[in-house]
């Protein structure tokens, strides 16, 4: 019962108060007292008895940082495998044994095509139809979207590349060598032109620029500069296809050559795949964008450069 003058609040807060100060078993208990105050006029809680134990269940333990914990993660619903990878239950994505966040979906699908470098030679040739596939070429890189990359000249198959590119709205990103510059053969209407000093140079940046290499009909500059690239692809040190458009069976006599060098045991049957030749200008961009299936020329994975 209250006692005089006090709330029943009041009392059971000392009651409490009381309580907490009991000993406990193997702990040194210490009484706990209420000193009234004028306002209140609270009556000091009794002693508590030596050897009670507190039948009010107590707060938790909390440790310092403890509201800034954020909560429990929920369990992922992948089943990790022997060797870090994991069976799919869920549209999420696993790696290393630790489950990701959905992955959005991209608007262009990782295999398309964002550049390409187009080979051709700086001459039209003795065929109309060489000049109309060069035009074809460019109008349908950039109705893809898809950048134009090539040698930046304004003569020839080049120059005819790049019209119908940027006639159609695409972009047109010329490489030329500061000789041919100088002899004002580059083309001025490029969406970016950019001069080099040296052939090597002008090979390695339109290398950098593209991601697929498409060739037209074209002279010995034309052999050369695709030709390195198939090299290149062979020794690792990129992962591009190549691609042959044949033109009236233009290129006919070198796809041969090239099943010849695999027959004769000069090229790795799976590295004569880096290059490919069609009449489809759709198959072919088709075959560009898709991925490497080729090893390295010694065998081992892209990856790993050769042997010394």
């Amino acid at each position: 019962m209250p006692a005089p003058g006090c709330s029943a609040a009041s009392c059971c807060r000392a009651r409490w108060r009381a309580t907490r100060s009991c000993a406990v078993p193997g702990r040194p208990s210490s009484p706990v007292v209420v000193t009234p105050t004028p306002s209140s006029r609270r009556t000091p809680s009794p002693a508590p008895t030596p050897g009670c134990r507190s039948t009010r269940r107590r707060p938790p333990r909390r440790t310092p940082g403890w509201a800034t914990r954020s909560p429990p993660p929920r369990r992922a619903t992948w089943r990790a495998s022997s060797r870090g990878r994991c069976s799919r239950s869920s549209p999420h994505r696993r790696e290393g044994g630790v489950a990701s966040r959905p992955v959005p979906p991209t608007a262009t699908p990782p295999s398309s095509l964002r550049a390409v470098a187009v080979f051709c030679g700086s001459s039209f040739g003795d065929s109309p139809a060489f000049e109309e596939a060069a035009r074809l070429v460019g109008r349908t890189l950039a109705e893809r979207g898809t950048t134009v990359v090539y040698g930046g000249g304004r003569v020839g198959l080049m120059g005819t590349v790049a019209d119908a590119a940027l006639a159609a709205g695409g972009d047109v990103v010329g490489v030329i060598p500061r000789a041919l510059d100088a002899r004002e053969l580059s083309h001025t209407g490029c969406t970016e032109l950019l001069v080099v000093e040296t052939m090597h140079e002008r090979k390695a940046l339109m290398a950098e620029r593209a991601d697929a290499f498409l060739t037209l009909p074209g002279g010995a500059g034309t052999l050369e500069e695709v030709a390195e690239q198939w090299t290149w692809a062979q020794l690792s040190i990129h992962a591009k296809r190549s691609g042959f458009l044949d033109v009236d069976g233009f290129w006919s006599p070198l796809r041969e050559m090239r099943d010849r060098m695999v027959e004769r045991g000069f090229v790795r049957p799976a590295q004569g795949e880096i290059v490919a030749f069609d009449d489809d200008l759709d198959r072919l961009l088709a075959t560009l964008a898709s991925p490497p299936t080729w090893s390295d020329k010694w065998g081992g994975p892209r990856d790993v450069p050769p042997p010394v």
